[in-house]
């Protein structure tokens, strides 16, 4: 077809036009792939780096938890009561009793270095027996209390409540300065620790609230304290945001990142206040994968503690497709010029490669012709003489295939062709060689393959080709193969010429079998 005829001239417009407009489809939608990589990297680098401070503060409370439950068990089996409690000083307009080494008036009291505070309702000589040795086994917690306080800057309060009315907290505030409330029943981090809200008896988050204590936005986790299958009371640690909020507010590509409570109330972020429900996907992310939702966005969702928290990163679908176009423009640009400049190229190329397939190929079969098969086994060849490979040449000759064609037309014959190059294809590797010869007649080539072998796939093709029917008129057809071995400095004709005195012996003794050298 001439290139300048006016239908090879719209065939060029109409190729450049779709390999431009889908090459911009690519970079396109290459660059969201990326952007929307790039903001999962982001979002799990920030997902787990928030998870890392809760998994610490779990792991912490879980100590506290387990240490606490061993002093009172301990502490229970013991009438020991810890010095401390002598410190005890009553406060009668507040209705407790109070340790706390800023309210000590004996500054040389052993205890004058006691950690935090410790209150208790009534009187101290209202308390008994069992409530002492509870308060004493709080007491030993103090020195863990202070590791917590001073190990982990997130943590602002550490405290036990018990059920029996006490509350020991670390670090110290002036309990006159704050609202001393022993009862904790109505406080969110004690109704979802009690056995009907817990029984699992795994740790528990309150919603952030604003300390009374003058810390700030806080989250409170608590978990029960077990005696005897009885609760006894709860192990706390309050936690500050403000690093959560710092990691939450830090820029990503797109989008904006939330935590949130299991009631996706928000407890983190710089675009809704914390309070305001977040309604996205139920499902956690668990391979890094977007979930898109009916509302525009598309969400990456992580798991920070099982059943309580979770990170979300929102993104519009909207801004990720324009910010995916702006930072395609250039590339766009150069495809436009690279795709006008490089066509006739293109187009050339295409011309040759057609030519060769058409050169080197049969038209019926899809097979190698003889010629291109000559040119495969070139390499071969060197290979052979180089290392001392085997190599093994199957000439192959339909029997009677006159007579198929005679009898039912040339059609029957060609499907009996392509019937047979597939019977043959499913008997070879990979790495053979097989080509239509010529007429009727097929070469297979088998790479690092002795006469042995050769021979025993021929015969097994020359059963499956004598066991197969073609067509509605179940045409049965057999093969004669002859069978040699590459031998050295022997080129391909010479292979092909006994190759072909193996063949003729097989259609001399009758056809349909496999004649080799050694079984001449």
């Amino acid at each position: 077809m001439p290139l300048d005829t006016r239908r090879t001239n719209i065939i060029i417009l109409l190729s450049l036009t779709i390999i431009f407009f889908v090459g911009c489809y690519f970079i396109v939608s290459q660059e969201i792939v990326n952007i929307e990589n790039t903001v999962i990297t982001e979002s799990s680098e920030r997902s787990k780096s928030i998870k890392a401070k809760f998994v610490l503060i779990q792991s912490f409370i879980k100590t506290l938890r387990d240490n606490m439950q061993q002093d009172i068990s301990w502490q229970s089996n013991t009438e020991q009561i810890h010095s401390a409690l002598e410190s005890f000083d009553d406060y009668a307009d507040l209705g407790v009793t109070i340790i706390a080494k800023e309210k000590l008036i004996d500054k040389t009291n052993h205890w004058y270095d006691v950690a935090g505070v410790l209150i208790a309702k009534g009187k101290k000589s209202d308390l008994s027996l069992g409530v002492k040795q509870e308060i004493s086994a709080a007491l030993h917690m103090q020195s863990i209390f202070i590791n917590a306080i001073n190990t982990i800057p997130d943590i602002k309060w550490t405290y036990y409540i018990s059920t029996n009315d006490f509350i020991y907290y670390f670090p110290y505030h002036d309990p006159e300065l704050i609202t001393i409330v022993i009862d904790q029943r109505h406080k969110e981090y004690w109704i979802k620790a009690m056995p009907e809200n817990n029984p699992e008896k795994r740790m528990v988050m309150t919603n952030v609230y604003a300390d009374t204590g003058g810390k700030g936005n806080l989250v409170t986790f608590s978990m029960p304290i077990y005696l005897q299958n009885q609760m006894a009371g709860i192990i706390a640690i309050d936690m500050s945001l403000s690093s959560i909020d710092e990691l939450i507010a830090s820029e990503l590509l797109i989008g904006d990142s939330f935590l949130l409570d299991e009631q996706n109330s928000v407890l983190s972020s710089i675009s809704i206040p914390a309070g305001d429900t977040l309604y996205g996907p139920e499902q956690i992310t668990e391979d890094n994968s977007i979930h898109i939702h009916g509302d525009g966005y598309d969400y990456i969702s992580y798991e920070i503690i099982a059943n309580e928290l979770k990170f979300i990163h929102r993104f519009s679908q909207i801004s990720k497709v324009k910010t995916a176009f702006a930072n395609s423009l250039r590339e766009m640009i150069l495809l436009l010029i690279s795709v006008v400049m490089a066509y006739m190229i293109y187009y050339s190329r295409i011309l040759v490669i057609r030519v060769e397939t058409l050169a080197n190929t049969d038209p019926l079969t899809s097979l190698l012709n003889r010629r291109a098969m000559e040119k495969a086994v070139i390499p071969l060849l060197s290979l052979n003489e180089r290392y001392e490979q085997n190599l093994c040449f199957l000439l192959a000759d339909i029997d009677y295939f006159k007579n198929v064609n005679d009898t039912y037309g040339h059609a029957v014959g060609d499907d009996v062709l392509t019937n047979l190059t597939s019977i043959l294809k499913s008997c070879l590797r990979g790495s053979d060689l097989l080509s239509r010869h010529g007429g009727e007649e097929f070469l297979i080539v088998l790479p690092q393959t002795d006469l042995e072998s050769g021979f025993l796939l021929s015969e097994r093709i020359r059963t499956s080709i004598e066991n197969t029917r073609t067509g509605d008129h179940r045409v049965a057809v057999t093969i004669s193969i002859g069978c040699v071995e590459i031998q050295p400095d022997e080129n391909f004709d010479s292979a092909i010429t006994r190759a072909d005195k193996m063949l003729y012996l097989a259609k001399s003794n009758g056809r349909n079998q496999t004649v080799s050298k050694e079984n001449v």
